[in-house]
């Protein structure tokens, strides 16, 4: 027996020389072999050698500068050569005092507190991957460019503090020129970025805060200054503050955001986007100014207290879109102040925004020929009396479309025209202290072919004038209600208009219907509640008659004649008890003939005469003696 245990002892042992044990195995992530324990072989040593080669290689990815050979970051990309690297830089300052190119090949992750000071006169161009936080990596007065795959970088990369103290004009103005082809995110500062001149972005750049502010501490001078010819540039999501108070007279008309850099129709803009940002009350420049073409300005929130405009197309400016903005002028002391202001531009969409509290008008159309312009769908509130007033005020251009806007408690007019081809409807007009629509043909102005159709008017001072109108001024479908003192609708000065007034309805006012032309007028009615106050026609005295009354609601003609005799001629069909009043207006008595009624009257300067339609002719009611 003892023999047989020897034999079997012996042949264990064997089999423990030749490897025979259980199999070791790989760690989770493969990159390490765990031998079984005795393991031996060289088989097993294989196995073992090949984790560790996978460790080195692996590690060999990663570098840290400042360990042997890579002590410098020259060294370092010496060392590294053409192999797929992550360099990392530590906390501490490494020095950059000679040109120097990061390859493609290598990544460099900064760790806070590491950063690349670069000489004066020297430049580090990095066209690999960075990975950073918002914290600073570099320093100096040398130039850094960033040519690889950076998406997005960061004022914070250049020192910007954002404590409201420290001027991050440098440091912004630095990320701004790495812009082109990537976003600059501008984290929320602990209190803001402080400037202390204008920094200006480049073209294909995407400038987004997070309702970040941005203080420009110098009065009356802009903050994001894009320069001539620049385009693709998008600005969201800051709030932008400022110092100092309005002052007219050079760079008055600057805004905070500003295309052109302030130089109007020098240059223009295109492809660019402007859009929730805040613009606050302490700013002393304009909101959002320049030549832009091919843009969209909206949801903006702009309060303008010690500038002069909200936002400000200048020449040239074209294809641009402003909607969904609130724009506030509270307060505003200069006499040009607009909401929205454009002078020779085209093609423009003003839709859906609300503004109010401006002083001269809400939205103008302020110089040059701006032309085919939309203006639809805005709330427009409260203008300033002294300058004008107007909830659109309308002196330069032509091709106009002004559509289903709300216009309210406008100083001046609720909408003042002194431009051609202009279509005014389906407008809310309300409580203006001038005419709720006012077309101002005087001084030579061209009003022709103007349209005011469907439009509501309620509690103006007057509803719809026209003064010295011109060919194809047709105003119908419209409601006045409410005129305070003076006409519903009125002509005045007219004398040669090819144009139609028909089925407008209108309430209240002095004379609710005055026409100092021979205008055909249809199916107008005119009414105090539900009794008929008769509609005014005022002929001027160098028209010969007849005058008629074509088919027109509760109509009053308003003579006023200089000879002795005049026909009234009632056409159309008329419900029985329909009134008829004509008043002489007249300096002498003269007769009046109802040629279809035989009625022949005679009535003295300032009188009237009433008369009523029985279903067959026209009956005298009376005659003031």
């Amino acid at each position: 027996m003892k023999r047989k245990f020897v034999t079997l002892a012996v042949f264990s042992w064997l089999l423990v020389l030749a490897g025979g044990v259980a199999a070791g195995e790989w760690s989770e992530n493969e990159f390490l072999y765990k031998p079984a324990v005795g393991a031996r072989g060289v088989t097993e040593k294989t196995t073992f050698d090949t984790g560790l080669n996978r460790v080195d290689s692996h590690l060999g990815k990663y570098k840290t500068l400042g360990d042997p050979r890579y002590t410098t970051l020259s060294e370092a990309l010496q060392t590294i050569g053409n192999s797929p690297v992550t360099l990392t830089i530590p906390a501490g300052t490494v020095a950059v005092t000679g040109n120097l190119t990061v390859p493609a090949n290598v990544t460099l992750h900064f760790l806070q507190g590491g950063v690349l000071n670069v000489s004066s006169g020297v430049t580090l161009t990095l066209n690999g991957p960075l990975v950073a936080g918002p914290y600073q990596i570099f320093s100096g007065t040398g130039t850094v460019v960033l040519g690889g795959p950076v998406t997005e970088v960061y004022p914070q990369w250049w020192g910007a503090k954002g404590d409201g103290v420290n001027d991050d004009t440098p440091a912004i103005q630095a990320a701004l020129n790495q812009g082109g082809g990537r976003t600059v995110k501008f984290p929320k500062p602990a209190v803001a970025y402080k400037l202390t001149t204008e920094v200006c972005p480049v073209s294909h750049s995407r400038l987004i805060g997070e309702y970040s502010t941005i203080h420009q501490s110098t009065p009356r001078t802009m903050i994001f200054a894009i320069p001539d010819n620049r385009s693709n540039i998008e600005i969201a999501y800051f709030r932008f503050t400022g110092t100092g108070v309005y002052t007219s007279g050079p760079n008055s008309g600057r805004c905070a955001v500003h295309s052109d850099r302030g130089e109007e129709g020098s240059g223009v803009n295109d492809h660019f986007s402007i859009h929730h940002n805040i613009f606050d009350g302490s700013l002393s420049t304009g909101g959002i100014g320049g030549t832009f073409r091919k843009g969209h300005i909206y949801q903006n929130h702009i309060t303008i207290t010690n500038g002069e405009h909200g936002i400000y197309l200048a020449g040239n400016s074209s294809d641009v879109t402003i909607e969904n903005n609130v724009i506030i002028g509270p307060g505003i002391p200069e006499a040009t102040a607009s909401g929205i202001k454009f002078t020779a531009a085209t093609n423009l969409v003003i839709r859906g925004n609300i503004l109010e509290g401006w002083r001269h008008s809400n939205i103008n159309a302020g110089g040059g020929a701006p032309s085919d312009i939309v203006i639809q769908s805005n709330i427009l509130k409260s203008t300033l009396a002294g300058a004008g007033g107007s909830g659109i005020h309308l002196t330069y251009g032509q091709r106009f479309l002004i559509m289903d806007n709300d216009i309210r408690n406008s100083a001046g007019c609720g909408l003042l025209s002194k431009i051609p081809q202009v279509t005014i409807k389906h407008n809310l007009i309300r409580n203006s202290g001038g005419d709720g629509i006012f077309i101002d043909g005087r001084s030579g102005a061209d009003v022709r072919n103007t349209v005011i159709d469907g439009n509501l008017l309620d509690g103006n001072n007057s509803g719809i004038s026209l003064n010295t109108a011109q060919d194809g001024i047709i105003v119908t479908n419209n409601y006045c209600t409410g005129s305070v003192s003076g006409y519903g609708i009125t002509f005045s000065n007219t004398t040669t208009v090819n144009g139609f007034v028909g089925y407008n309805t209108i309430y209240g006012g002095s004379d609710p219907l005055t026409l100092s032309s021979n205008l055909p007028t249809m199916g107008n009615i005119t009414a105090s509640g539900t009794v008929s106050t008769l509609a005014r026609k005022t002929v001027t005295a160098t028209l010969s008659g007849p005058y008629e009354i074509r088919q027109n609601q509760g109509n009053v003609f308003l003579l006023n004649p200089n000879g002795a005799h005049r026909n009234v001629n009632p056409v159309g069909n008329f419900s029985p008890g329909t009134e008829l009043t004509v008043v002489n207006t007249a300096g002498s008595t003269y007769n009046l003939v109802f040629d279809s009624s035989g009625l022949n009257i005679t009535v003295a300067p300032g009188k009237t005469g009433m008369f009523v339609f029985d279903g067959n002719a026209w009956k005298k009611v009376f005659v003031s003696s």
